[in-house]
């Protein structure tokens, strides 16, 4: 152990040495004034600095820190006199291991003495290094990283988060989010916070709100985890934020070229199928024109304008699906809200429905669990949503089939259900029956549907 002396009094140097000499492998040397020790340092490898703080050309905390800033590795104990243990506890504060009163040192607690300073200098150099490295570590990154405490104050806040407010680290601390974000920001911040500190648990990818060094309102996905001290109390929390605007950004391109992408294919097959709709009863009038100009007998002429008349309906009822629903999916209903009695509302329906359906071979019934159901509905565009649906149950039903209307509350919700014992709807065409156009028999044959848009008419009124 290489140590040396930096002392102006030999008596003092002298018991010193002897001391040392007891401890095996020791060496010491002496310099007598601060800049003779310092010129030693800058050309010797010391293990250990005994520095009186009264030499002839330095006095008091200041001989103690012109040696640290130089040698800050080199381990510094403070040989004090008998009256100075209250300046030689200060300048241990400031940085020097430990001292020793002078007259007081015995070789045993000179060498504990020596061997604890060079320990805790070695341990306090790792911490810092590792200290170091974890700050430019933290520092190194574009996220967000900062730790408060139990206020909310910044005690520790690396440099991107520190720019994102246009401030230093250093002028962070002690701050507040209250001193430094938008009002709005900060008071989120603050929930977050004091949901963390004052159940201890952590709370993980919560979207915020923050603003960039240009004052730009960015999109960040924070977490916040509890600091526990040794008692278990919770003494703050750290928290990272990550910037995912540009994410978001993408995702809401994303959402909006597949939207474009939906609305042309919907165009796509609004023309295509539209045309087929079209088409269809256009060819069966052209024939039919076409036989009324070779057929002279009156009921065949009546049986073709029966045709002629039929397909002209079914064009009329296309077009009129068509516009209803386009003006659906372009304008907001303003709905006429009031209480209504539901289970009225279908007996109603049904009452007036059920002709139509008998003349179809079928049968209907309402039936209910409750006495009254009310609801706060638009009446008007309610029903018109309910005989699309009863429409769609007639044209899927064979004959003989039954259609049942009925309701119930579930969860102070009111249920409505028409079921009929049609052929019902295949498990892989569940997820388009909403979609206008959308019919399960590819060939659209008028024999086994409509239009594809009653149940889409009645999707837009309901949602």
């Amino acid at each position: 152990m290489q140590i040396l002396v930096i002392e102006d009094n030999p008596s003092d140097f002298i018991l010193l040495d002897r001391l040392a000499k007891k401890i095996e492998g020791s060496y010491v040397d002496l310099c007598e004034t601060l800049q003779k020790g310092i010129a030693y340092l800058d050309s010797n490898v010391v293990d250990v600095v005994l520095l009186d703080l009264s030499l002839p050309d330095s006095l008091g905390l200041d001989t103690l820190n012109q040696v640290r800033s130089r040698f800050p590795a080199l381990p510094i104990i403070i040989l004090s006199g008998n009256d100075d243990d209250e300046f030689a506890l200060e300048a241990v504060r400031q940085g020097a291991q430990d001292y020793l009163t002078k007259g007081e040192v015995t070789s045993e607690l000179l060498r504990r003495t020596l061997q604890y300073a060079i320990e805790r200098k070695q341990a306090q150099q790792e911490l810092a290094t590792e200290r170091n490295l974890l700050r430019t570590l933290l520092d190194s990154l574009p996220d967000y990283i900062f730790i408060k405490d139990v206020q909310e104050r910044y005690i520790m806040t690396n440099i991107a988060h520190a720019q994102a407010v246009k401030k230093t680290s250093n002028e962070l601390l002690g701050k507040t989010a209250f001193d430094v974000f938008p009002e709005e920001f900060a008071n989120y911040y603050h929930e977050d916070d004091l949901a963390v500190l004052e159940s201890g648990k952590p709370v993980f990818n919560i979207e915020r709100n923050t603003v960039d060094e240009n004052g730009n309102v960015k999109t960040v996905l924070t977490t916040k985890v509890p600091i526990h001290d040794s008692h278990g109390q919770v003494a703050g929390l750290v928290g990272i934020s990550r910037d995912i605007t540009e994410r978001k950004q993408l995702e809401a391109r994303t959402i909006e070229l597949l939207a474009e992408r939906e609305r042309i294919q919907f165009l796509e097959r609004f023309i295509r199928d539209m045309s087929h709709d079209v088409r269809t009863p256009l060819t069966i009038i052209q024939s039919s024109l076409y036989l009324l100009q070779r057929h002279k007998d009156s009921e065949k002429s009546d049986e073709m304008f029966q045709r002629i008349n039929q397909q002209l309906i079914r064009l009329e009822d296309l077009l009129t699906a068509s516009l209803e629903l386009t003006h659906l999916m372009q304008h907001n209903l303003n709905l006429e809200l009031e209480d209504v009695d539901l289970n009225t509302l279908l007996k109603s329906l049904v009452a007036e429905y059920k002709p139509f359906i008998t003349s179809k071979h079928l049968t209907i019934e309402f039936t209910s669990d409750v006495d009254r159901c009310l609801v706060e509905i638009d009446s008007v565009e309610f029903a018109r949503a309910v005989l699309h649906l009863l429409h769609n149950a007639v044209i899927y039903t064979p004959e003989a089939g039954h259609i049942t209307v009925s309701t119930t509350i579930s969860d102070e919700h009111a249920l409505v259900s028409i079921r009929d014992t049609g052929i019902g709807i295949q498990p892989l065409d569940l997820p388009h029956v909403f979609m206008p156009f959308f019919r399960s028999d590819k060939s659209r044959s008028s024999k086994t549907g409509g239009q594809g848009l009653g149940l889409s008419i009645a999707y837009q009124v309901i949602t």
